[in-house]
């Protein structure tokens, strides 16, 4: 045999050869992609060009008129105080700003708590210095004075406040006694507390300002709570009772003071009615002495007259005077006569 015998079907076909491409149709194709690369490629230079721009744009900032601002550089201070307005920093990560209100008043609470040591625990109460146990709360309000120091100075500033805040209420509470803390020295405490925790606050470059420190409330424990409260009563019975003396001595002053005038000006004006008798009897002894020194038998006789007439007023007198002319002969003598002799 020359050859297989091929089999004929009646639905066998011969296979379709692949058409021949034509060298125009590639060209297109391999230029639309060349434009598509070249489309693709200025908009990604677009948004690159866009992104970088956006990316510059974000090292504007603005800083409200309450607020003072930080720059840092690399987590190093740039601006230390950024004043209000719009600025510009190299955008982030390079540069970075923090943002403070600087009038902002801020609040922190300090509590001495009640003792824990019947449960085994620690004690948070104030000691004074006569040894007695208070617990208080103390209101500090601050502001924010150099802001680059307070960001810087700590990790937590306002923690090393109340840190240094309980300091100084347990020196000067020590300091006190009991029943001057719960009432007189309470506003110098206040003043102290105050003073001493500014000055920790810059030995500490805080940069804070504290502005007031009140002493909210201050009790004694719950314990001898009573007693404290039957000492406060007592204690303000005596002031009640001194307050009334002090009233009572303000209402009689005046009376004693114008009783005191009345006596001066009564004892003045008894002097000088004393001073007015005696110059009076002064000057009638002077002029019964010059009348004497002229005529002194007749002047002694009359005195002797005037004296027995007032020493016995109501007995009857009688005068005899041997060298008058009749023999001697006397006669009763009254005022009249007496005078007309």
């Amino acid at each position: 045999m020359k050859g297989a015998p091929t089999l004929d079907t009646p639905n066998s076909s011969p296979l379709p050869s692949p058409p021949t491409p034509h060298p125009s149709d590639e060209e297109n194709a391999v230029a639309d992609v060349r434009r598509v690369l070249r489309a693709g490629r200025r908009f990604t230079l677009f948004l690159g060009g866009l992104g970088g721009l956006l990316y510059l744009m974000s090292g504007l900032y603005a800083i409200e008129p309450e607020q003072r601002g930080v720059v840092f550089r690399f987590g190093r201070i740039l601006e230390d105080e950024a004043l209000p307005g719009i600025h510009y920093r190299l955008p982030w990560p390079i540069d970075r700003v923090e943002r403070l209100r600087t009038t902002e008043v801020r609040t922190l609470e300090v509590a001495f708590d009640e003792p824990q040591v019947l449960k085994g625990g620690e004690s948070d109460a104030l000691l004074t210095g006569d040894e007695n146990l208070l617990l208080a709360q103390l209101i500090v309000q601050y502001t924010v004075r150099e802001p680059a120091r307070f960001l810087v100075s700590t990790s937590d500033p306002e923690r090393l406040l109340e840190r240094l805040a309980r300091e100084a209420a347990l020196i000067h509470f020590a300091r006190t006694g009991v029943d001057e803390a719960l009432t007189t020295a309470r506003q110098e405490l206040q003043t102290l507390l105050r003073d001493d925790l500014q000055a920790s606050s810059d030995a500490m470059a805080l940069g804070i300002r504290v502005s007031s420190l009140q002493i909210r409330k201050i009790d004694p424990p719950s314990a001898v709570a009573t007693a404290f409260k039957d000492v406060g009563s007592a204690r303000e019975d005596r002031q009640k009772r001194v307050e009334e003396a002090q009233g009572e001595r303000n209402r009689r002053l005046p009376e004693a003071r114008g009783e005191a005038q009345r006596m001066r000006s009564e004892a003045g004006a008894a002097a000088q009615e004393a001073i007015a008798h005696a110059r009076g009897d002064a000057e009638r002894f002077i002029a019964a002495w010059s009348e004497y020194r002229k005529a002194r038998a007749i002047t002694a006789h009359r005195d002797y007259l005037e004296a027995v007439e007032a020493i016995l007023p109501r007995v009857k007198k009688i005068v005899a005077n041997p060298n008058a002319e009749g023999g001697g002969a006397a006669k009763p003598v009254t005022r009249g006569d007496r005078a007309a002799r």
